[in-house]
């Protein structure tokens, strides 16, 4: 055999043997492991077993309280929507009756909405009102008279 090979085999040998010896102290760390947690493990196998019979014997009430509480949502969800569907179909009825009075001339807003003669004086009287403040302010003195001896003239009349 060749010096080189031999000393491959060697190696390979040695390594083995380490890889060996750390699987067996893993393997021990593991064991130990096990043993001082047993008791929990089987405690969380029992719990999960109770857990699963449990569920297994109540299936028909979850299935129950499951349908109940969809059939209750579904009403709440039904009513609520058909209350809000009512409520804006009043509020469109009721906005239609007003539109309704004021297109008939009833009230005040019907009556300005209606009379063109109404409508021609107060547009009429915005006109008046704008000329009479604009006098106002180029003659103040025609409309204020202010004396503090109570004498004078007015020279504007």
């Amino acid at each position: 055999m060749n010096p080189n090979f031999q000393k491959n085999v060697d190696k390979s040998f040695n390594s083995i043997a380490s890889t060996l010896a750390s699987l067996e102290a893993t393997s021990k760390k593991v064991d130990r492991m096990v043993g001082t947690e047993s008791s929990k493990v089987a405690s969380i196998m029992d719990n999960a077993v109770s857990i699963s019979n449990n569920l297994k014997n109540n299936n028909e009430k979850i299935n129950s309280i499951l349908d109940n509480l969809n059939t209750v949502t579904d009403q709440v969800a039904a009513a609520n929507f058909k209350q809000t569907i009512d409520n804006a179909n009043q509020a469109v009825a009721e906005l239609q009756g007003v539109v309704n009075k004021i297109n008939q001339g009833q009230g005040s807003l019907g009556l300005l909405v209606n009379d063109r003669q109404m409508y021609d004086n107060l547009n009429n009287a915005s006109k008046s009102l704008d000329n009479l403040l604009i006098d106002l302010r180029e003659n103040p003195k025609r409309y204020v008279h202010f004396s503090v001896f109570g004498g004078g003239g007015n020279k504007d009349k």
